[in-house]
């Protein structure tokens, strides 16, 4: 209801040649300063304050019409408290250590990889048998759940969503991470890299990224909008690294994405 929780959400949008990319920060959504109004042996009473969660956000972004790199970042005060992933898929998957794939029965395939959390463990499950009825036409009977069965404090989420035609094959993504300067969690599959701040409450403080060698485009978001920086790319044992620095004359968009051509 309005006025129950901290206040709205914030989204930035914004899209470039091969790619549109969203972020979204709904901590306020998760918070309630004021507690909430709840009814027990007939009298009303009012919670203490919740104001648990930290970080609870979500960036996309879509490469290349097939993929969708997607990740979360959940925080708490306390441990003890879940934190999930949750897809709805139209069919049953088949779950194979951190990679699921979902068929359609036209032969349609979403590949869906899990990069973090490093231990998690996914499951599927019947939403009709599980949860409650399914309205009547809806295709998505599924849902596939990702967790850390810890429940830590912070956790985060990197998946990477590959649409594929019947027959064809997943483009294997494997995880990666900043090797100096800003934290950043990234996810390399075919020929590009894609990374995103680990915090989203930490100001940039340059930072330096490794490639595998198979790329030739880095996406780096998560920074300023329309902002300028200084990139520099080096050979590496096993392909690139990239160092970017605030100022400079390569450009990220109105939605704080920077493509780096490698």
């Amino acid at each position: 209801m309005e006025g129950e929780n901290a206040g709205d959400p914030t989204t930035v949008i914004s899209s470039g040649a091969g790619y549109v990319y969203a972020a979204s920060n709904l901590t306020n959504l998760y918070n309630h300063p004021n507690g909430y109004d709840y009814e027990a042996n007939g009298q009303w009473l009012v919670t203490d304050p919740i104001t648990n969660i930290t970080q609870a956000t979500r960036s996309i972004l879509w490469l290349n019409n097939d993929y969708l790199v997607v990740y979360d970042r959940a925080t708490s005060l306390n441990p003890g408290l879940f934190k999930r992933f949750n897809l709805s898929l139209g069919a049953n998957p088949s779950i194979s250590g951190s990679a699921v794939a979902d068929t359609m029965p036209d032969g349609q395939q979403l590949f869906v990889q899990t990069l973090l959390p490093a231990d998690a463990v996914i499951t599927s499950f019947d939403v009709a048998a599980d949860i409650s009825s399914v309205a009547d036409l809806e295709p998505m009977q599924y849902i596939m759940q990702v967790q850390d069965p810890t429940l830590p404090l912070d956790t985060r989420f990197l998946h990477v969503l590959q649409g594929a035609n019947p027959g064809a094959s997943m483009a294997a993504a494997t995880y990666s991470q900043s090797t100096s300067g800003t934290a950043f969690d990234g996810a390399g599959f075919g020929s590009v890299v894609v990374y995103f701040p680990t915090s989203a409450t930490v100001a940039f403080a340059g930072c330096t990224l490794p490639a595998p060698a198979a790329a030739t485009a880095m996406y780096v978001t998560g920074l300023a909008s329309n902002a300028g920086y200084t990139v520099s790319i080096q050979p590496a044992s096993n392909g690139y690294s990239v160092t970017i620095a605030a100022g400079g004359s390569t450009m990220a968009d109105s939605g704080g994405v920077l493509v780096i051509a490698l």
